[in-house]
């Protein structure tokens, strides 16, 4: 829910600054998230025994945590430019 509400926020916040002629390029750590979360979703989706569980559940909180911490870096530079 965490990752999918920020991909939103996203989406709306850059069409909204694009409307302003202002550009939001990704951040490095921003593509990281993204690898982090296609790895994430391959994790669960792979059949993997029980006792690798584990791999995917931390995997899923690393996207979480990065997906959040780059949300308040959008959020914290464009309060700035404003």
């Amino acid at each position: 829910m965490i990752i999918t509400l920020r991909e939103i926020w996203m989406s709306v916040f850059r069409s909204r600054a694009a409307r302003r002629g202002i550009s939001i390029p990704a951040s490095k750590l921003a593509k990281w998230k993204t690898f982090t979360q296609d790895w994430a979703i391959a994790f669960c989706v792979i059949p993997l025994t029980a006792r690798h569980t584990w791999i995917g559940v931390t995997v899923i909180w690393i996207a979480v945590v990065l997906t959040v911490y780059t949300g308040w870096q959008y959020y914290a530079e464009a309060r700035r430019s404003v």
